[in-house]
């Protein structure tokens, strides 16, 4: 999967972070600082020690962000 930190608001999610990290099986399309956009329902919010984050399944990104 994909971890998105907690600046990805919790409430009314705007769908949008940055890729923080990888796990071994995901996408290598999807480079690791990455802005992403993802579907609103998927995911979960995981406690990371002092760190919120949100992880989601590769197959939930819907774009990667270019500036």
């Amino acid at each position: 999967g994909i971890i998105i930190p907690e600046s990805a608001e919790k409430r009314n999610a705007q769908a949008r972070g940055v890729v923080l990290a990888k796990g071994p099986t995901a996408d290598d399309s999807i480079p690791v600082g990455s802005t992403v956009l993802f579907g609103r329902f998927a995911g979960e919010w995981i406690r990371d020690g002092d760190q919120e984050v949100y992880i989601v399944q590769d197959e939930d990104i819907l774009a990667v962000v270019r500036k």
